[in-house]
């Protein structure tokens, strides 16, 4: 009995360590992380040295499925915002699934992306009511998106 509580206790201790070493891991990869963005990285879409962010083959078919959807979307009579919303977030998981660029025309797309994304999911959650508008927001991003990707 004390040999089963023992044992017990020591691979309770290896878990905590194990776990503990986990945090401490993940927490100087979170700081260098931070870091990383805090040097590199901006926190507002500009353009490169007044010339637009180039993409790569693969993201511009993808955005070009987004803006399709979008633009089909905008001109339909009767707008299913679920299914709208259900195409874009196809759309977007391809487009982060391919994403193959790098540097800071990435850097420059990802934010775009983490906006888009965000008023993708409030166009998911949204009531009816507030459906419209939020796709007037999407209906925006897609439109300045060519003000700085080419």
């Amino acid at each position: 009995m004390k040999l089963r509580l023992v044992l017990a206790a020591l691979v309770a201790t290896g878990l905590f360590a194990c776990n503990e070493n986990k945090k401490e891991a993940s927490h100087i990869h979170v700081q260098d992380s931070v870091a990383h963005q805090h040097s590199e990285k901006q926190s507002q879409l500009v353009l490169n040295e007044g010339k637009k962010w180039k993409l790569d083959e693969a993201t511009r078919s993808n955005i070009d499925s987004i803006k399709n959807t979008v633009r089909t979307a905008a001109t339909s009579k009767e707008k299913n915002y679920t299914k709208i919303a259900s195409d874009l977030e196809n759309d977007a998981n391809r487009l982060v699934s391919q994403c193959r660029m790098s540097g800071r025309d990435h850097d420059m797309l990802h934010l775009w992306l983490e906006s888009f994304l965000s008023d993708l999911k409030q166009l998911k959650s949204s009531s009816k009511e507030e459906q419209p508008m939020a796709f007037a927001k999407i209906e925006t991003q897609v439109k300045e998106f060519g003000d700085y990707f080419e």
